[in-house]
């Protein structure tokens, strides 16, 4: 997998040590060395210690998360923020899926066939661990994806733009980030 594995070690140098627990849920890759070289290129592999947003992003450096005030009020009072995970190994696809822009969400379901639509959380994870491991900025140029996530709203949440300023989590209202810069995330199933 080359760049596109992450292994322990990223998420202990970048977030934190890891427990007991944790570091036996990671203990086994869970996916078929077929399935990983099939997604080498496509896909990154991850060890995700479970962490929350709003933990994650007081662990790494301040320029990752995009700074606005009514965004962070907004993602502070939101459940995906807060949520935590157990640990375990993640195969998140490094780009949106395939023709899912300009598609309604069930379209876009459709396009990711047996995958899975990760968490944002999921997604936030692995476009930090990639950056600290690889420099590289995953889902950026105005580019969006969206997750499994809703908000309190029951708007969808999406996830991108990653620049030097940060990445920006927020909710797909209507076409206000246009139907054309939202794509959606994907994740393989172990």
């Amino acid at each position: 997998m080359g760049r596109n594995f992450l292994p322990i070690e990223a998420s202990e140098i970048n977030l934190k040590t890891l427990t007991k627990r944790q570091r036996s849920a990671l203990a086994v890759i869970p996916f078929s060395e077929e399935t990983l070289k099939s997604c080498a290129m496509t896909h990154v592999l991850v060890a995700d210690i479970g962490l929350s947003i709003i933990n994650i992003r007081k662990l790494v450096r301040e320029n990752l998360f995009w700074k606005n005030y009514s965004n962070d009020l907004w993602m502070r009072l939101q459940e995906f923020a807060t949520r935590t995970e157990t640990a375990r190994w993640r195969l998140i696809r490094k780009t949106p899926v395939e023709n899912s822009f300009s598609k309604t969400p069930n379209e876009q379901e459709a396009l990711v066939g047996d995958d899975l639509i990760p968490s944002t959380r999921q997604v936030v994870n692995m476009m930090i661990l990639h950056f600290l491991a690889t420099g590289e900025r995953l889902f950026d140029k105005e580019v969006y994806v969206r997750t499994c996530d809703v908000d309190q709203g029951s708007l969808y949440v999406t996830v991108g733009d990653f620049s030097k300023i940060g990445f920006l989590i927020t909710k797909t209202v209507g076409d206000v980030l246009g139907k054309d810069q939202v794509g959606v995330a994907s994740s393989k199933v172990s």
